[in-house]
């Protein structure tokens, strides 16, 4: 499986898409667990991710981890092109993602036609552990069992980097990171990352306000 890290997916979607291969059926599953604290009908961030997949192609349909299964979500997926997980909460995303067992799914490579897209909390779940993610998402709105993540990455991918939103968490962050030696990786909006078997490249795009 090929995976597509990103922290604002709509900012790069036009870059990452040519990464994929050439398919007629272009169909995607967008995942907005993470978002289920949120009103998804006002949240653009999310709006604006699935907006972008459409807008290059993709038959989009929207689902949710809550309350499947394994079974249910090997055969919900059977005929995916796409499995793209939105942002929003990671640690919400993270408790639904093992109830349903899609983190096991995913450590059994069982969707090996499908592209994995991430956009921020759907990119850090790939993360070999999300427990220093709780300085810039509440950890409270979820139950987790453990932090331990997919395991993709063997480092945590952040989210974000150089948004004055997220500044001062970051800023409180970098100490507990350094004490714990926990290995990370800052991305900005404007870019994003390819993970393909064992290799990991960094992809950085132009906007046009030359971010």
């Amino acid at each position: 499986m090929k995976y597509i890290l990103t922290s604002s997916s709509s900012v790069v979607t036009k870059d990452w898409i040519k990464h994929l291969p050439n398919k007629s059926s272009m169909k995607a599953v967008f995942i907005d667990t993470a978002a289920g604290m949120y009103d998804k009908s006002e949240a653009e961030w999310l709006l604006g991710d699935r907006r972008a997949l459409e807008e290059v192609g993709f038959s989009v349909t929207d689902y949710t981890l809550v309350g499947k299964t394994k079974a249910q979500l090997i055969e919900d997926f059977s005929d995916i092109d796409l499995l793209f997980v939105a942002g929003g909460n990671t640690f919400l995303l993270l408790e639904h993602a093992q109830k349903s067992g899609f983190i096991e799914l995913l450590q059994e490579n069982a969707f090996p036609n499908a592209t994995y897209v991430g956009s921020s909390a759907g990119s850090v779940l790939l993360s070999n552990d999300i427990s220093i993610i709780r300085y810039l998402d509440d950890p409270k709105v979820a139950n987790v069992n453990t932090t331990k993540g997919v395991g993709i990455l063997d480092f945590v991918f952040l989210p974000h980097w150089g948004s004055e939103y997220f500044a001062s968490r970051y800023q409180e962050m970098f100490s507990s990171a350094y004490a714990d030696k926990v290995s990370f990786l800052t991305l900005t909006d404007e870019q994003y990352l390819l993970v393909d078997g064992s290799s990991i490249q960094l992809f950085t795009i132009e906007t046009n306000n030359g971010k």
